[in-house]
């Protein structure tokens, strides 16, 4: 395919996994919603196709979830920097294509979108993206790095602890958030035009510790929050409005919430 003149999309993303996390906290996802055409202008090769290409610059560790529809039937082929590629088929009938791939080399990685000699029409490929850092939380996580690392998750909608599906549904999905004791119980529920993340303190604990995370919270976010609350609870609002934290004290548990809107 290197011999042809593509027609070629680039969008790249950049990972900083070479840091150590507690330090840094470089946590990354993304989510990316890319609309083309196949033409008669586009690449054509034999026995592959007409296509369409996509580069990424991926590290190893990391994970994406492809979905993608089209209004011809279409291969999709992810393909490694050492050549190395794996291709996915509709599954039935309909020209639908999903692709979860765990990233096993570091470089520029090629997603090529290809029909065969007569197709042309429409496509969309969406794409989840999460940095090898960002699938688990770091051992011994503080309340300041959850909230990072949730805030992360919440530019991808919470893909990943949705069964790593980019499409939203209204559901609810209970959540091992591993390496970390701060909190008993974590979900992510789908509720209207909102995705929300839930965690709870089970056990009993003291007022004094919800006033210390709520602190914490505030010290580890950016300017572009705004702080309001009371007695039990406190609100974080992001400048956008398109992402709310809030921290709530009742009946002895304290109440993490993160949630971010659907649009």
């Amino acid at each position: 395919m290197n011999d042809f003149r593509l027609k070629l999309c680039v969008f790249i993303i950049i990972v900083f996994s070479s840091l150590m996390l507690a330090q840094e906290n470089n946590f990354d996802t993304h989510s990316l919603d890319l609309k083309g055409k196949l033409s008669k202008d586009d690449a054509y090769q034999d026995n592959f196709g007409r296509f369409d290409a996509y580069e990424l610059n991926m590290q190893e560790g990391d994970l994406i979830k492809i979905k993608l529809k089209a209004e011809f039937f279409p291969l999709l082929t992810v393909v490694a920097p050492s050549g190395i590629h794996k291709i996915a088929f509709p599954s039935d009938e309909k020209p639908i294509v999903n692709l979860e791939h765990e990233i096993d080399e570091t470089g520029h990685w090629y997603i090529y979108v290809a029909g065969d000699s007569t197709d042309i029409g429409a496509h969309d490929l969406q794409l989840c993206y999460v940095a090898g850092n960002t699938r688990q939380l770091p051992v011994g996580a503080d309340i300041c790095i959850i909230t990072k690392f949730l805030l992360a998750h919440s530019n991808t909608k919470f893909f990943f602890y949705r069964d790593r599906d980019c499409e939203i549904t209204v559901n609810q999905w209970e959540v091992d958030l591993i390496n970390q004791n701060l909190f008993d119980m974590a979900e992510v529920a789908v509720k209207g035009s909102s995705i929300f993340f839930n965690l709870q303190t089970n056990t009993q604990v003291s007022k004094d510790k919800f006033n210390k995370w709520s602190y914490q919270i505030s010290e580890c976010l950016t300017d572009d929050w705004i702080e309001k609350g009371d007695e039990n609870k406190t609100n974080f609002t992001e400048s956008s409005g398109s992402r709310k934290i809030k921290v709530e004290f009742k009946g002895g548990k304290i109440t993490l919430s993160f949630m971010t809107s659907v649009n």
